[in-house]
């Protein structure tokens, strides 16, 4: 048997099946040929053995799964591209809708919200327990129960010690505490897409909860490229002018409801909130032509649409949006010297004097002449 050093480096290697190379070369290929469609059908289907896809697994990747099972002394192995996806994986082919799995408490803000959140979505139950209860999890344990999940380390760190330590060192209160991901931006620090430095490493100190409901009330598009912060969360930002946002539209006319006219009918597409603006069009799924209407003019054309009337005229309050609005000019009326030096009297007079006396040599030198 080899020692566990051995394993870590050629464990599973087959020299044989690699042209006699010592180490598992690096497979570089999205997918794998096959002589006959039989073939690669049983594989599909599972009957027989083979690789497809490397997302799905390759060479290389078997190589790692058979050596972290010889290194763990366990019967198989799935390698997965992060942590979190192995956990789904693992509950997931484990339970299903109905069944419960028991949990410790101790978990990361990211693995919380992953059971009690998303896994409920799938009808799978999730159990706290203080992971120092032992009998909690035991009375926790019904018919329906398939897993039990918790953190283990070979040596507990205690964090207490060093905080005693620390605090001894640098004569400082110290104090540890879980932070999220916000939490962490903030004491990292950095510049954020409008240049200017990170709000919650600024003035923000109380973080409020972010939905795309702010997005949605400022008519944001929903890009998560673009609303998301440095952390990977949606901006702060988004709830800085979200109580204007809403105070706004609290008396606007429904939008999901056209316009009917005696000649068309239009369907709404967008609006400017602090202008009182709904753009319409006559295209139900296609913003082309927009006209612009104020919200006033929308909910009397609505009213009167309740009482089955349908007026002849509408009221178009600007130009529709694609059309160019001329811009003033910001040079109009400035000159292009308007910041050269100012000439002094001095000066001036005596540039006067030198094209006085250059007219009279022309003078003088044509007489001779």
């Amino acid at each position: 048997m080899y020692d566990f050093e051995t394993i870590l480096i050629h464990g599973e290697n087959n020299p044989a099946k690699n042209q006699q190379a010592t180490v598992t070369p690096i497979y570089q290929t999205t997918s794998f040929k096959y002589e006959k469609c039989e073939d690669i059908s049983n594989v599909f289907r599972g009957e027989k053995f083979g690789y497809i896809y490397t997302r799905i697994s390759n060479p290389t990747i078997e190589t790692l799964e058979r050596r972290m099972t010889l290194l763990e002394d366990g019967i198989g192995a799935i390698a997965t591209s992060s942590g979190m996806a192995a956990i789904t994986s693992t509950i997931l082919t484990l339970c299903k809708n109905g069944d419960n799995f028991i949990s410790s408490s101790s978990i990361f803000g990211g693995t919380y919200s992953l059971f009690k959140k998303r896994l409920k979505e799938f009808g799978i139950n999730c159990k706290l327990v203080d992971p120092t209860d032992i009998e909690g999890f035991e009375k926790n344990i019904d018919d329906k129960t398939k897993a039990i999940f918790y953190y283990i380390a070979d040596e507990r760190v205690d964090f207490r010690q060093l905080i005693k330590i620390l605090a001894e060192e640098f004569k400082v209160r110290i104090e540890m505490r879980q932070i999220g991901a916000r939490q962490e931006a903030g004491r990292i620090g950095g510049i954020g897409s409008c240049g200017r430095e990170l709000c919650c490493s600024t003035f923000i100190t109380n973080f409020s909860s972010v939905t795309t409901t702010h997005a949605r009330y400022q008519e944001l598009t929903l890009n998560p490229q673009k609303l998301a912060g440095q952390c990977g969360k949606l901006k702060c930002c988004l709830s800085y002018e979200f109580d204007c946002y809403v105070d706004a539209q609290k008396n606007f006319p429904p939008r999901d409801v056209p316009l009917e006219l005696a000649d068309r009918t239009l369907y709404f597409q967008k609006m400017e909130v602090h202008k009182a603006i709904y753009w319409y069009s006559r295209e139900q799924n296609t913003a082309m032509n927009l006209i612009s209407i104020p919200v006033d003019r929308v909910r009397e054309i609505q009213e009167m649409n309740k009482q089955g009337i349908k007026p002849d005229f509408l009221f178009v309050a600007q130009e529709p949006w694609n059309e160019e609005t001329p811009s003033g000019d910001l040079l109009d009326g400035n000159s292009i010297t308007r910041f050269d030096r100012q000439q002094t009297v001095q000066e001036k007079n005596k540039q006067q004097r030198e094209l006085q006396n250059r007219k009279h040599k022309k003078e003088h030198d044509r007489k001779n002449q």
